[in-house]
């Protein structure tokens, strides 16, 4: 589908291009956007490189579209905006759908998209269970008791070494793997004691259980820490910022799952929520209860499922909705 030919054709013969290579029109999505007026000075532009993008610097619209892909409800409605009618886009749509079911789906990520390299966990580490002896038992039965306290023994990977260096024998390790290598971890103090609370080695751009990217998934949820991931079988970004590489591959998942951020309710977790707007994706407002900040603590409160549910049922899809209620610390 030539949608660049399509979208020439409704666009005023008087168009303005920057030089580098921008075509600038009067944003018609301002008002819709909460603009209190039209846009007169030509701020929305269509860049036709890599595809179609399209972005306001007045209203921050954004809109983009790929070959392969399916028209998604950003870009129908600037189609609208411009002056297409719902049959049109409508139509271009079913054009669409025939070229994605008639090409290959080049756009779901693979595990070659991302490369780490393999590292060692701290000296000493294996699985808790696999410590017999007497000497370490207090720790162990400590540990034990956390990881049942925040309702999580369902996950079967944790880790613990009994060498003191970095006080890692009062944390809990949780490993990294990407290809079935470990490529970094995590170790949480799980009694009081000296020093951050975490501990984590990680190479950039790795997310933890990001297998979950590359499966057949009707969802995938996006958290920022590790345990809220195992806590509801979501993809920690184990930052409230991504990089570019992390949001190609998120958006590449985007083509046959569901996109769902469920941020800490903090500051910190509205940058999550903003790259959610930038780039499409669904955000979730789950209903828990005053003092519960996460998704781990959810689950420590109510379980997995009812965790799970609550997310499902609270998801908001609407940019509006989301800015209001992210204002507002829903």
């Amino acid at each position: 589908m030539d949608l660049r030919t399509e979208i020439l054709t409704k666009l005023p013969v008087r168009k303005k291009v920057t030089p580098s290579g921008w075509l600038t029109i009067n944003c018609p999505m301002c008002v819709s956007q909460g603009q209190s007026r039209n846009d007169t000075k030509s701020r929305g532009g269509f860049v036709f490189k890599d595809g179609l993008s399209y972005h306001c610097f007045n209203c921050n619209y954004k809109a983009s579209y790929q070959t392969g892909r399916l028209l998604n409800k950003k870009m129908r409605m600037l189609l609208t905006g411009i002056g297409f009618s719902d049959s049109e886009v409508k139509t271009l749509q079913l054009q669409a759908m025939k070229e994605k079911s008639d090409e290959p789906d080049t756009f779901k990520p693979s595990y070659d998209d991302m490369t780490f390299k393999e590292v060692a966990l701290p000296q000493g580490a294996k699985l808790f269970e696999e410590f017999t002896d007497p000497k370490d038992a207090a720790n162990i039965i400590q540990l034990y008791k956390y990881i049942h306290q925040r309702n999580l023994l369902f996950y079967k990977n944790y880790y613990y070494t009994n060498v003191a260096y970095n006080n890692f024998n009062n944390r809990v390790i949780v490993p990294f793997t990407y290809k079935g290598k470990t490529v970094g971890y995590s170790a949480r103090l799980f009694k009081d004691s000296k020093g951050p609370k975490y501990y984590t080695s990680s190479q950039p751009g790795y997310m933890f259980n990001m297998d979950n990217l590359f499966k057949e998934r009707k969802y995938v949820i996006l958290v920022e820490g590790v345990f809220d991931a195992i806590a509801i079988d979501g993809v920690a970004v184990l930052h409230n910022e991504l990089n570019p590489n992390q949001i190609n591959l998120i958006n590449k998942a985007k083509t046959t799952s569901e996109i769902i951020v469920c941020a800490d309710k903090d500051k910190a977790g509205n940058k999550l929520v903003k790259t959610a707007l930038d780039n499409d994706w669904s955000v979730s407002f789950p209903e828990f209860e005053k003092g519960i900040k996460d998704c781990a603590d959810a689950v420590q409160k109510y379980g997995q499922i009812l965790t799970i549910r609550m997310i499902l049922d609270n998801i908001v899809r609407s940019k509006t909705k989301i800015q209001v209620l992210t204002k507002i610390g829903a």
